[in-house]
């Protein structure tokens, strides 16, 4: 079962923690803009099992040609200071098509939003630099364990950052109610 390990923390200065990341080695890997669209069923069976299914397009922040699209299935949160969960990822080539199929198999779009984020590769985990218009800054970090991804936080001086559980659908979802 793969596994999404990760720690995401709202900060207000997003250039320091680049410039940290840069700092410390970080590789540049690439700055874009994602449109993300989740489905869910009639019922919201997906959202209230803490379950997600997302249709997620990259564009390339200095020319917005399309990267790529990519659907992901996202399991629920185990407990524990890190968001852990079951994460299944394919790329798609044609993201209205995947849209048609879900429609006609029950599910509909539950929340769609944009974020802008840049991403770094340091070690073994790789560090994200987002914003999203309505909720402000975020940095998360992803690794292969608990461990590094908690000592790569430790590495870039983030530790006194308060942790953000909740995933940006669920964010967006709170900011819309």
């Amino acid at each position: 079962m793969p596994l999404e390990i990760e720690i995401k923390m709202k900060v207000d200065d997003l250039d320091a923690i680049e410039r940290r990341v840069i700092d410390a080695g970080g590789e540049f890997v690439a700055d874009m803009l994602e449109k993300n669209t989740y489905f869910d069923s009639r019922d919201r069976a997906f959202t209230g099992a803490d379950q997600g299914l997302r249709i997620r397009q990259e564009f390339g922040a200095s020319d917005g040609s399309l990267r790529q699209t990519v659907m992901t299935y996202k399991g629920p949160r185990e407990p524990g200071l890190t968001k852990k969960r079951e994460e299944i990822e394919f790329a798609l080539d044609h993201a209205e098509a995947a849209t048609e199929i879900l429609e006609r198999l029950g599910f509909g779009i539950s929340l769609a939003f944009e974020k802008s984020r840049k991403r770094y590769r340091l070690a073994d985990c790789i560090i994200e630099l987002d914003i999203l218009e309505a909720l402000g800054r975020f940095v998360e970090i992803e690794g292969p364990s608990d461990e590094s991804v908690l000592a790569m936080r430790d590495r870039l001086g983030l530790a006194d950052f308060e942790v953000v559980s909740k995933g940006y659908a669920a964010l967006v979802a709170q900011s819309n109610l």
